[in-house]
């Protein structure tokens, strides 16, 4: 069921942003992995990416914070 891939965006202490869902281990999204974010209220499908200097990002240039909403994977 899709609404079981759906949690929150949360920072990692190893620097990576995971999906958090109740009851489940945290999903870290890594370097080159689709997921979706929350933008003005859908679930918007992005890829992570890392460099040295950015850290990890949303290719699409979505603002990545803790507590947004946000899926694992590519389907709504």
């Amino acid at each position: 069921m899709e609404q079981e891939k759906v949690g929150i965006l949360r920072k990692q202490a190893s620097g990576r942003w995971a999906v958090v869902r109740p009851g489940r281990a945290p999903v870290e999204i890594k370097s080159g992995k689709v997921f979706r974010v929350e933008v003005d209220g859908v679930l918007s499908v992005t890829r992570m990416r890392h460099t040295p200097r950015r850290g990890y990002y949303a290719v699409d240039g979505y603002e990545l914070c803790d507590g947004m909403r946000a899926a694992i994977g590519a389907r709504e």
